[in-house]
Formats: C-alpha cells, structure tokens, sequence
C-alpha cells in the first residue's frame, strides 16, 4: 500500500513539473525576433529648442542599445542620408527608404518628431513638457509597421499644491522615450 501511494506521489510530482509556466502565455512579436540591426534617422524638430531633434535621437538610441539592439551610428546614417542627397525626411518614397535600408544593411528604420521639448509656466510653477512621434518602417515596403505619439510633463497636484519640485527636462525627456519605445516593440 505504501508503494502505491508513493508512486502515485512520485507521478503527480513529475506530472505537475512538465510544462508548468508560470509566466503565462507569452506572444512572440515576430518584428522584435527578426530585428538584427536598426538605424535611428534624424529626427524632425518642431519644438522651440534648436537640438531637441538631435537630443531625443540619441536618447532613442541609447535605449535600444539597452534592450539588446544592434544600432547604426550617427555618422553612418548621416553619410548615407548625404550620399543620397536627402534633405528632407517626410518626403522620403519606398525607393528612398529601400535604398537606405540597403546601404546601411538594416530591414527597420525609425523615424519621427520632437513636437515639445520645453520648460512651461504656469501660475508660479514651471515645469517640463516633451511630446515625441515615433514611427517603425520595413525598407523593403516603405509600409510603417508601428507608430506612436508620446507626451509627457505638465503641473501635477505634487508641483502644484505641495511645492515639491518638478522633473528635470531630461528626466522626463527619457522618460517618454521609454514609454514610446515599448509602445514600438
């Protein structure tokens, strides 16, 4: 009887050991899985900082670097875009973007716009403001796979009512990139 009952043990312990997970069910995204390598272009600035374009580009590197990415330098995409003669990045077509994409031997590009990137005012508080576009494009397609807007900032009841201070400009710059970054990938 006691062999019985210790098999029965031994079984429902190797039963209940296969296949648990305990993570729950997770979705692969293909597009992460087939990213080898990206190249980040120039962002388009419409904020009133001067380099807030330039600013947010390497922030966005940075954090892809972070998470694993093999990213394309600055100077090489820089090359590239010279090389093509391409001065302005919204009229880019699929050939221009297949083109790109072969020359710097990616399969994504990520482009986007810096909207707001500022220290506000408001009654006698100041505080930061950023709002971002980014948007994920295949150069073989030209077709945008993934697109986000970001904005981050603004009086909160802590700067507000409390007095405390706000978040530094850049603190809360990278803090929408993060943000917008996992809405991408």
């Amino acid at each position: 009887m006691l062999k019985h009952w210790l098999l029965l043990i031994i079984a429902f312990l190797i039963i209940g050991g296969c296949g648990v997970n305990n993570r729950g069910y997770v979705l692969k995204n293909p597009i992460l899985d087939s990213l080898e390598s990206v190249a980040v272009l120039p962002f388009e600035n419409f904020s009133n900082d001067p380099v807030a374009g330039e600013k947010i580009r390497r922030m966005i590197m940075q954090e892809l670097v972070k998470r694993g990415f093999f990213v394309i330098e600055t100077g090489e995409v820089n090359r590239v875009l010279v090389e093509k003669e391409i001065v302005n990045l919204s009229l880019l077509g699929v050939k221009e973007l297949r083109e790109i994409g072969e020359k710097l031997g990616v399969k994504y590009l990520i482009k986007g716009g810096v909207f707001s990137y500022e220290i506000q005012r408001f009654a006698d508080v100041t505080y930061p403001s950023v709002a971002i576009q980014i948007t994920l494009i295949e150069t073989s397609s030209g077709k945008i796979v993934r697109s986000t807007y970001r904005t981050e900032g603004g009086p909160n009841f802590r700067v507000l009512y409390l007095g405390m201070e706000a978040k530094t400009l850049n603190e809360v710059a990278k803090e929408v990139v993060r943000k917008a970054l996992f809405d991408i990938f």
